[in-house]
């Protein structure tokens, strides 16, 4: 479903078929509900505005009928008795429940901030695109079915304000795309509707200057300075002034910028946020226990929580303020004696990092007995699933953290974890057992809440609030998810746009809201460094971010030394950082430093593209920058140094001009590199060694093979004589034999007895048989 409140009332179903809202009790009732989403309106407010004061004795009940109706309407296939998913009853009251983009109101303010912040950012086409389809959802009078309605009027008041300002972006980003004379017409119109108001004057004044018309402009000028001093009485602004001046010396800045040039950034003097109230992206601490306000109930709750378990874990969404409400809301309470003896506690506050055991180092007593106890809060537990910790060195974190209340070695342990990474502390078996009772999840703020972060830091610092202004930034937070450090950018800017000891709604809408204030303000920081100081600071912002095991961007916190390994605080890395810690983007804590906040790193357009970007070079870095100090620490032994496919990758990141590689980030590459290039020639060498023994061993087995061949044709061929001469010595000895034989049968012949006869006759037929032999035995028996 999508409603329209900009112009008359409209709703449309998913399918953009136009929805019916019968009754002007129902269509007025929406309209109450609208103008509040996504806060509850009470039942006693609405009983008010639709009978205008004048309820009758049945006015709950007749409400009560209105909102079935209401419901019916707007989801007419619901089972008849469900409240449905739109219209819901909320505490004493009923709240209308739109998913972005389903109220018109509110995207027509996001996507107004979020051009505000692309124009700042320098990109004039998406800013001028963006802001576009804001004023197209712009139907005309906002709430126009009610025009005298009381509850309307402060509504109507901020979104006209609204497309105010968007009509003003869009008209600069056009200026910035060069539309100078199409803008013309369309500015001349606007400052004959709105004669006092100087923004149109400026912008008039600029596009007839870089169309040529330099007369024309400053003619504009000195109406702009007669009409506001005629209908208000008042002399032009400084914007106003500076345009003129500019114009009539032909300042260069007035030019039309060059492609990604940024507009030159509000002049900003020093320590401006000395007196501010308000913290931006940076989380609260224990310093800032005055300013902190909206949780005094969540931290009595636990301080009630730790009476009764020794272990507290604090869950919930990024951006809801957990690490604000320990440092800045538990830990005064305790240390004010919320518990007692907590009054004599000593508060260590730790971060796990990519050595989460070494953070416990901190927790040692060195067997001092007459230590005070201690508190232990460890912040940001979900760095310990980071990839760049083992998950042994987990385990071990753990286990010491519960041994040191197992020993009383600390009085309490309070652990500040993301809401989705808590059910990963029932991966620990023991842990999972202490984290029954021990887990409080931290809420959004609530209505009142939100007015007390608002108006109570204001009220400390001497300083009024529009209360416009705080319903402006109660449509803007509620129902939104991780908005509170975005709000306190928001304030920031606010307060840095204040008029005399006011915080304005036109001071919080220039700043960008909630959905544009962390971009304007970091592109006002960029846009005041020049070209080597923007380089320098992409590669320091991009090493602060790494992602999770679930490819999340999270925020990295980096020790100086990988940034700035020589130490040089006026090096261009180390001014860069001061820089932007100085302005809350970055934190600083000890030889540490970080984002000040997550949100930054998908609020603000640019950094989020460097980091689209830099997609390689984080997985690179995650491994590279410990193992590099780690292996200048150990006195750069090889065994440390990369090689293959690890190697090479980050040989192609840190050759890469824009990579930001630190010097020993280089060297260690470059000690691989080296190695890598002596092993191949080592290698080299090997092969080339192994080849001519290759060689050398083919020959001489060639050779062996020949004298082989040879020695067995030798041997055929002596074989060969040899039998010859066998058969040689065997036909001569045969032939003897024979001769023999006969020689034998023949002397039997002329034997004179018949024994003699027939034993030479016998003797002849065994030396051979022949046939003399057989001859002479047959005549020896025949004969005698």
């Amino acid at each position: 479903m999508r409603c329209g409140v900009l112009g008359p009332l409209e709703v449309h179903a998913d399918d953009d078929t136009r929805v019916g809202v019968p009754g002007a009790k129902e269509r007025l009732l929406l309209a109450v509900l609208a103008a509040d989403a996504p806060h509850v309106v009470s039942v006693d407010r609405l009983v008010e505005e639709l009978w205008s004061g004048e309820p009758p004795r049945t006015a709950v009940k007749s409400l009560q009928a209105h909102v079935v109706r209401l419901r019916n309407a707007l989801e007419p296939e619901r089972p008849v008795g469900s409240p449905g998913r739109f219209v819901v009853r909320r505490q004493t009251g009923y709240a209308l429940v739109l998913e972005d983009g389903q109220l018109d109101a509110r995207q027509f303010a996001e996507l107004s901030a979020r051009g505000r912040a692309l124009l700042t950012s320098g990109d004039g086409a998406a800013a001028a695109d963006t802001l576009s389809q804001a004023l197209a959802l712009w139907r005309g009078t906002p709430y126009a079915d009610w025009p005298d309605a009381d509850f309307a009027a402060a509504e109507r008041i901020r979104l006209e304000g609204i497309w105010s300002n968007a009509k003003g972006w869009s008209l600069e980003a056009r200026l910035a795309l060069g539309q100078h004379a199409e803008a013309i017409p369309e500015l001349q119109r606007m400052v004959a509707e709105d004669p006092t108001r100087e923004q149109w004057w400026s912008l008039l004044a600029l596009a007839l200057y870089r169309t040529g018309r330099q007369g024309d402009a400053l003619a504009a000028l000195r109406t702009a300075r007669t009409t506001l001093a005629d209908e208000l009485g008042v002399d032009p602004g400084p914007g106003l002034v500076a345009t003129e001046e500019g114009i009539l010396r032909q300042d260069p800045a007035l030019d039309l910028p060059r492609p990604g040039q940024v507009p030159p950034p509000r002049a900003m003097g020093a320590g401006e946020f000395a007196g501010c109230p308000y913290k931006g992206l940076a989380a609260y601490q224990f310093e800032d226990r005055d300013i902190f306000r909206g949780r005094d109930r969540l931290v009595s709750r636990l301080v009630g929580a730790l009476v009764d378990s020794r272990l507290l874990v604090v869950a919930g969404s990024s951006g809801v303020g957990k690490s604000s409400l320990v440092r800045a809301g538990l830990l005064p309470a305790l240390a004010e004696g919320a518990l007692p003896g907590s009054e004599e506690w000593s508060a260590v506050v730790i971060v796990p990092g990519s050595r989460p055991a070494d953070a416990l180092a901190a927790m040692l007593r060195d067997g001092d007995e007459g230590a005070p106890p201690s508190l232990l809060v460890c912040d940001q537990l979900e760095e310990l699933w980071s990839p760049a910790v083992d998950p042994a060195e987990r385990t071990a974190f753990l286990d010491a953290l519960l041994g040191l209340l197992d020993d009383n070695e600390v009085a309490r342990c309070v652990l500040v974890v993301r809401g989705d990474h808590v059910g990963r502390l029932a991966e620990h078996p023991s842990m999972a057992d202490r984290l029954i009772g021990a887990l409080t999840l931290v809420p959004p703020l609530g209505d009142a809440e939100v007015r007390e972060v608002v108006e109570g830091p204001a009220a400390s610092a001497g300083l009024a609030v529009e209360p416009d202004l705080v319903d402006a930034v109660l449509r803007d937070v509620l129902g939104r998810a991780g908005a509170l450090p975005l709000l306190s950018a928001a304030l920031v800017g606010t307060w840095e746009r204040r008029r005399g000891n006011l915080l304005t709604l036109a001071g919080y809408l220039e700043a960008g809201g909630v959905a544009g204030a962390v971009a304007a303000a970091a592109e006002e920081v960029y846009a005041g460094f020049d070209d080597e100081a923007r380089e320098a600071a992409r590669q320091v912002l991009v090493r602060l971010a790494d992602q999770d095991d679930q490819g999340a961007i999270r925020r990295r916190r980096v020790p100086m030394a990988e940034i700035d390994p020589a130490g040089d605080p006026a090096s261009r890395h180390g001014l860069v950082v001061e820089t932007l810690a100085r302005h809350r983007l970055l934190t600083r804590d000890r030889d540490h430093v970080e984002v000040a906040h997550e949100a930054l790193l998908v609020a603000w357009p640019r950094l989020a593209r460097w980091l689209e970007e830099d997609a390689v070079g984080r997985v690179v870095r995650r491994r590279l920058s410990p193992d590099a100090v780690e292996w200048d620490r150990e006195g750069r032994p090889a065994e440390h140094l990369y090689r293959g496919a690890r190697l090479q990758a980050a040989a192609d990141w840190a050759d890469d001009p824009r990579s930001g590689a630190t010097a020993l980030e280089r060297e260690f590459v470059a000690a691989g590199s080296a190695l890598a290039e002596q092993e191949l020639r080592e290698a080299r060498a090997r092969a080339a060694t192994e080849i001519t023994a290759r060689r050398r061993t083919r020959r001489l087995a060639a050779g062996l093979a020949v004298f082989l061949v040879v020695a067995l044709v030798a041997t055929a061929v002596a074989a060969v004589y040899q039998r010859s001469a066998e058969r040689r010595a065997d036909e001569a000895e045969t032939a003897q034999t024979i001769a023999d034989a006969n020689r034998i049968a023949a002397q039997s012949t002329g034997a004179r007895s018949l024994d003699l006869s027939l034993l030479l006759a016998a003797n002849a037929l065994r030396t051979a048989v022949t046939p003399a032999t057989e001859d002479g035995l047959l005549n020896a028996l025949l004969v005698h």
